[in-house]
């Protein structure tokens, strides 16, 4: 009979037992305080949401990159094919705050002789290098604006990267659904164990990861007949709740 009664009440110890050991070994530490005042067993639990949505924004990095002997007429000779690239990209309706010179660079290119040779290094020539930032309202013109830089004299595409101009609103919408993920966890743990679960004593929210932003690198593009194909994948939004139950005996 002692046996029975120890199994009849075996989820209300389990659940006893639970909370101080998380509370012992320090898996949540920062739950302690809170226990403190709990009277009576809880049950932790943590909840996921994840959402998915096309991007609203996209940024390229483009570029011009010169090499030559004479480093004046090099500089030069950049200026003008970024200032072309810049005055076409402004005739494809974009504004000159979404179009930056987000980085310059000037390398001396190095002759270094034959192997064993105690001269050193002759500087024979010069790169130069114009990097451009554009940001776009539609990364559906992602392609059209990369071939009119191309068009116009950039020679490098270095990446292109998506992102939301609101994540707080889809980041809202994936923690609700962190929160329906946990509340169904509670409820499912509660039925396995015969046990009622009560109000809510505390809410956590940890998201890990706030977006993935999907990145294309590209190698080498040149200009061609049509508009480059590009098509931007989804971001992913994920949230993470940890809810506190209070059991009811």
């Amino acid at each position: 009979m002692r046996k029975m009664a120890l199994l009849k009440h075996f989820p209300t110890v389990f659940v006893f037992l639970l909370a101080g050991l998380l509370v012992t070994w320090g898996i949540y530490p920062a739950f302690a305080a809170e226990l403190n005042n709990v009277q009576g067993p809880i049950l932790v639990v943590t909840g996921t949401g994840q959402v998915d949505v096309q991007p609203d924004r996209a940024k390229i990095t483009l570029a011009v990159v010169s090499s030559g002997k004479n480093l004046e007429q090099l500089q030069e000779q950049n200026s003008r094919t970024v200032n072309q690239v810049v005055t076409d990209l402004l005739k494809q309706g974009l504004q000159r705050s979404q179009i930056e010179t987000s980085r310059f660079n000037v390398w001396p290119q190095y002759s270094y002789g034959r192997s064993g040779d105690e001269q050193p290094p002759e500087i024979i020539g010069y790169q130069v290098r114009n990097q451009i930032t554009v940001t776009l309202d539609d990364p559906q013109r992602a392609g059209s604006i990369i071939d009119t830089a191309l068009r116009a004299g950039a020679n490098e595409v270095q990446n292109i990267s998506y992102f939301l101009h609101d994540n707080n609103s889809v980041q809202a919408m994936a923690l609700s659904q962190a929160c329906i993920n946990a509340n169904k966890k509670a409820n499912a743990i509660a039925r396995a164990l015969g046990i009622k679960i009560g109000a809510v004593i505390s809410v956590r929210e940890s998201s890990p990861t706030t977006e993935i932003y999907p990145l294309r690198t590209f190698d080498s593009v040149t200009a061609s007949g049509e508009a480059v194909p590009i098509q931007p994948g989804d971001i992913t939004v994920r949230g993470t709740v940890t809810i506190t139950y209070q059991i009811v005996r």
